[in-house]
């Protein structure tokens, strides 16, 4: 994954002013870059309850809804009782950015997203993140079946 400089100043006033689109881009643009998966961003105003990102990659399709908390957020009744049925069928999370950390967050917990512990924003560790958990499930289900 390539890296561009950017100063501290430039970037705090980046991540200061981010909304879910920018959240959206940024991470899909890496994920596309990262990995030889399939990454489709579904987020628009036509597709009420479907997650943002969805990622498919060694027989496994995790989703992923984004948000950012300022300090609060949004989610509609239809995209949490999606969340939560995808998450039982396989793979569902939140990507909660709050004030320069990220929180990976289980549907089941989103009411109690705060208790989450907090990690500095960073893709790579993001993506990471996101790969570990997506692979897990693929193992998850190997062991079950």
């Amino acid at each position: 994954m390539s890296e561009c400089y950017v100063s501290a100043k430039d970037y705090e006033k980046y991540w200061s002013s981010m909304n879910e689109a920018a959240f959206i881009t940024h991470l899909t643009g890496h994920l596309r870059k990262a990995t030889k998966f399939v990454v489709f961003k579904h987020a628009d105003r036509f597709t009420h309850g479907v997650p943002d990102i969805s990622m498919t990659g060694n027989s496994v399709t995790s989703w992923w809804e984004l948000k950012v908390a300022d300090p609060e957020f949004d989610s509609p009744g239809i995209q949490e009782l999606t969340m939560i049925r995808l998450a039982a069928g396989g793979c569902a999370r939140y990507l909660i950015y709050s004030h320069g950390t990220i929180r990976i967050v289980e549907p089941r917990n989103l009411r109690n997203w705060n208790g989450n512990i907090p990690h500095p924003y960073d893709v790579k560790w993001l993506i990471d993140e996101m790969l570990f958990i997506h692979n897990s499930v693929r193992s998850h289900v190997q062991q079950t079946v």
